[in-house]
């Protein structure tokens, strides 16, 4: 018997949707447009907050140690407060999760990582010490106030925290994080560090008009990156932050953990602030030796060559999630 029903018509299957991270921005583009908004908009809400701090003060004398800050204090701040509100941005932006990018896993083996990174900060500065002090690059200057050895490690202290947590949480938590997976190593850690040095490569802005308009935080900004302009000056600068980013994206890639590179970045920091203040360049200072910054010469670029053989001869890459 012949039948005539029609067989049932499927439907046609839906063309698959693609992928997040085929739709996701470049995060080189994602990240630079999270540093101009950071920028640009700290540089511009540095004035509102600096009125506020006067008008508390006139409530109360309380807070006049805030309204006698010099004003690229608050341009810091705002620069600071600016890069942890829109961190979530970044992340979402960026295709990751809180998890992949925070990675501050807090195990035994990283709390050790921890300590080693931070042991290799101090050797790493102790040994640029010697070798400035040694051939007369530096002198010390020890003969400081109880009160300013105090405030200069606090200062150090905080300085250090802030920079080395925030730096790793874009760079190598958020930048790396998402180029990681698109390609290799190499590149990944080159291009993430080429972003980091541009971010970090500022000067220390000070801004001595009296009076605070709209765009005295642009002012500033402007004075914070006057370093570009000299590009014979620029060059070593560049080299070291770009190879010390490298320094800790391979950290980061062999620990799995973005604890040790915390405590390497925000160790470095300390050491080279303390090293500055108990010391001073000498005549000898230069582009190899390193003038008042320290880490703004070749023989900087030295130490962080030793420290990056060390760390990639010394430290086994992770375990897989399987084999533990």
């Amino acid at each position: 018997m012949i039948t005539t029903e029609q067989p049932p018509q499927l439907k046609p299957e839906s063309a698959p949707k693609p992928s997040r991270l085929a739709r996701q921005s470049s995060p080189v583009a994602v990240i630079l447009g999270y540093l101009i908004f950071v920028f640009l908009g700290g540089a511009l809400a540095a004035p509102r907050f600096h009125a506020a701090a006067q008008f508390l003060e006139s409530i109360s004398y309380r807070f006049s140690f805030l309204a006698d800050r010099a004003f690229h204090h608050f341009v810091m701040g705002s620069l600071i407060l600016l890069a942890v509100v829109a961190l979530p941005w970044l992340v979402k932006n960026l295709g990751l999760n809180s998890s992949s990018v925070l990675r501050l896993d807090w195990r035994r083996r990283h709390c050790g990582d921890s300590l080693l990174a931070f042991g290799w900060s101090f050797v790493a500065v102790a040994l640029l010490a010697c070798v400035l002090i040694t051939f007369e690059a530096r002198t010390f200057q020890t003969n400081h106030l109880a009160e300013r050895w105090i405030r200069q490690l606090r200062n150090a202290c905080l300085f250090a925290l802030i920079i080395g947590i925030l730096a790793e949480l874009i760079f190598r938590g958020a930048l790396f994080g998402a180029l990681r997976p698109r390609g290799s190593f190499f590149k990944a850690a080159v291009l993430s560090s080429a972003v980091y040095a541009l971010a970090f490569f500022v000067e220390k802005p000070e801004y001595a008009t009296r009076w605070v308009q709209w765009n005295s935080g642009l002012i500033v900004l402007g004075q914070m990156f006057a370093g570009l302009a000299n590009l014979k000056s620029m060059i070593p600068v560049v080299v070291n932050l770009v190879m010390l980013g490298c320094l800790l994206a391979l950290l980061r890639e062999r620990t799995g953990s973005l604890l040790p590179c915390i405590a390497l970045h925000s160790g470095l920091v300390f050491w080279i602030k303390l090293l500055s203040f108990v010391s001073n360049p000498t005549k000898n200072a230069n582009a190899f030796w390193g003038t008042d910054k320290i880490y703004d010469g070749w023989m900087t670029s030295i130490i962080l060559v030793l420290v990056f053989i060390l760390i990639e001869r010394t430290m086994a890459p992770p375990k897989p999630a399987s084999a533990e």
